[in-house]
């Protein structure tokens, strides 16, 4: 009987050495036993089982395994064959291994990264609070408020211009609506509210009964805790050009003026911008008398300077 086959060698892997086994049962006296394995060779004649260690030609892809016998009705054979990964293939499986760790790398950083700066927003978020420019429209706007109650003696009480109609519905008074108009008009207009200056003053000139609160309030913008600190500010705010003598003749009486020119600092409605009462009047000399003082854009601002507004928690 004479068998041959191959004896598959792994991708990337060489035979370097073997160990076969055989037994046998015969009908012949003389039998015989060939097995060949690679470029190794033995013959077996009476007298026993093969038991053979062998070294290979490191064979890679297969191995050439052959079997011969004769007077033997019966053969078992194992063959062991011991493997070996070759170069070639060693420096394959080290370049696929770091590209596969260093893939994996990056995609660990990348979700590390990712949920780091998810972090930050949020803690961003949560630490710097509002925008700066936001900050700075809520003091001026606060600070307006409180500066036009100052100049017009007032607090916003009177401001109810909505009705209702006899069907249940909002609806404006209308002549509530003109009056209060006319009003909001003025002092949104004659006043130059975006070039508005004002320096906080520390909390301790507020109400004594919240020194301690305002003393430790804390804000990321600097210049909004000092803001929530402060127990007074001073506010300075120029009027349009234009409006010089409109906004001279409200802080002398009190009234708005509009329509037609209001009257001349000579006329007996109006009293001297710079009151004469000891002090120097270009016009009268401080003699306490009624004066004209010519209107002149650095003549109003100093006296809306001299009329600059404290406010005080």
């Amino acid at each position: 009987m004479t068998k041959i086959a191959d004896l598959p060698v792994p991708d990337g892997y060489q035979a370097v050495s073997g160990h076969v086994t055989a037994g046998v049962n015969f009908w012949r006296a003389d039998w015989s036993v060939d097995i060949a394995v690679g470029n190794e060779f033995w013959r077996r004649q009476t007298g026993g089982f093969v038991d053979h260690y062998f070294t290979f030609d490191r064979e890679t892809g297969a191995v050439p395994v052959a079997v011969k016998t004769f007077g033997v009705s019966v053969m078992a054979l194992a063959l062991e064959v011991d493997c070996q990964r070759t170069d070639r293939a060693m420096k394959s499986w080290q370049l696929d291994t770091h590209a596969a760790i260093t893939q994996a790398w990056l995609r660990l950083e990348r979700d590390y990264r990712d949920e780091l700066a998810a972090l930050e927003v949020q803690a961003a978020t949560a630490i710097q609070g509002r925008n700066p420019a936001e900050n700075r429209g809520i003091e001026r706007t606060e600070l307006k408020k409180f500066a036009i109650s100052t100049i017009t003696a007032q607090h916003f009480d009177f401001f109810d211009a909505m009705g209702v109609s006899g069907q249940g519905y909002p609806q404006p008074v209308l002549a509530e609506a003109e009056t209060e108009g006319r009003f909001i008009r003025f002092f949104e207009q004659a006043f130059e509210w975006e070039h508005m200056m004002y320096v906080f003053y520390p909390y301790y000139w507020g109400r004594k009964a919240g020194w301690l609160d305002r003393s430790v309030l804390q804000d990321t913008d600097p210049q909004f805790a000092e803001f929530l600190r402060s127990g007074a500010a001073r506010v300075v705010v120029p009027s349009r050009p234009g409006f010089e003598t409109a906004v001279a003749h409200f802080l002398d009486t009190g009234e708005i003026w509009e329509g037609a020119d209001p009257p001349l600092l000579s006329s007996p409605l109006n009293l001297c911008f710079n009151p004469c009462g000891g002090v120097w009047c270009p016009s009268c000399g401080g003699a306490g008398r009624w004066c004209a003082w010519p209107v002149t854009s650095i003549s109003l601002g100093l006296s809306l300077e001299c009329r600059s507004i404290v406010i005080v928690r």
